[in-house]
């Protein structure tokens, strides 16, 4: 579901910049260790622990690992989180995504209203981020050992987040149906999608 933020002047004309957000699940080939995933999926970091440019894998490729791909919608807490940072003139920034939450509980929908991810199961940070023309993907390794079961629903959380269950503001929500098992390693890239129209 786009978010509109805006307006933003250009030219003497309103635009609006719709923000658009996708989960995808990639499983990944068996023997790939994280050093890797790294190598391939980002690129060394900068010093902010940002990854700028292209990856090694681009998109088609990549998309032959996808198991599963949902829109998100972004929360009232997310739109609001937002809306603060684009008006901080000084100080220090609230951050947006610190944690990627997946959940096993029964679900029917996801609404701007959620504050939570339904029947928490594991929460992890971002593995890398990797910023191209007009979209953020933030990647989250799961390794053989994490978060094994069957997700419902995910969201990334921010504020006082940390990997510990129910801290934190939830700022993403989607309903995201994927199973997890100890057999394999899964990349859960979020790709945040702006654009001008």
């Amino acid at each position: 579901m786009p978010v509109y933020v805006g307006p933003l002047i250009r030219k003497k004309q309103a635009i609006r910049v719709p923000i658009k957000g996708i989960i995808r699940a990639r499983q990944l080939p068996e023997n790939w260790s994280r050093e890797e995933f790294l190598y391939r999926w980002c690129l060394a970091p900068d010093e902010k622990g940002q990854f700028i440019g292209k990856a090694r894998i681009d998109y088609k490729e990549r998309q032959k690992y996808t198991m599963q791909e949902q829109e998100n919608l972004i929360t009232t807490n997310g739109i609001s989180n937002l809306l603060t940072f684009l008006g901080l003139s000084s100080g220090t920034a609230t951050l947006f995504f610190k944690v990627l939450s997946v959940g096993t509980g029964l679900i029917s929908g996801v609404d701007v209203s959620d504050t939570s991810v339904t029947t928490e199961l594991k929460r992890l940070v971002p593995t890398g981020t990797l910023v191209t023309g007009n979209q953020q993907d933030v990647s989250v390794l799961f390794g053989t050992a994490d978060g094994n079961g069957t997700w419902t629903n995910a969201g990334c959380y921010g504020g006082s987040a940390s990997t510990t269950l129910a801290t934190g503001t939830l700022e993403t929500h989607a309903l995201f149906s994927y199973i997890k098992a100890n057999t394999y390693t899964t990349s859960v890239d979020y790709v945040f999608i702006f654009s001008q129209s």
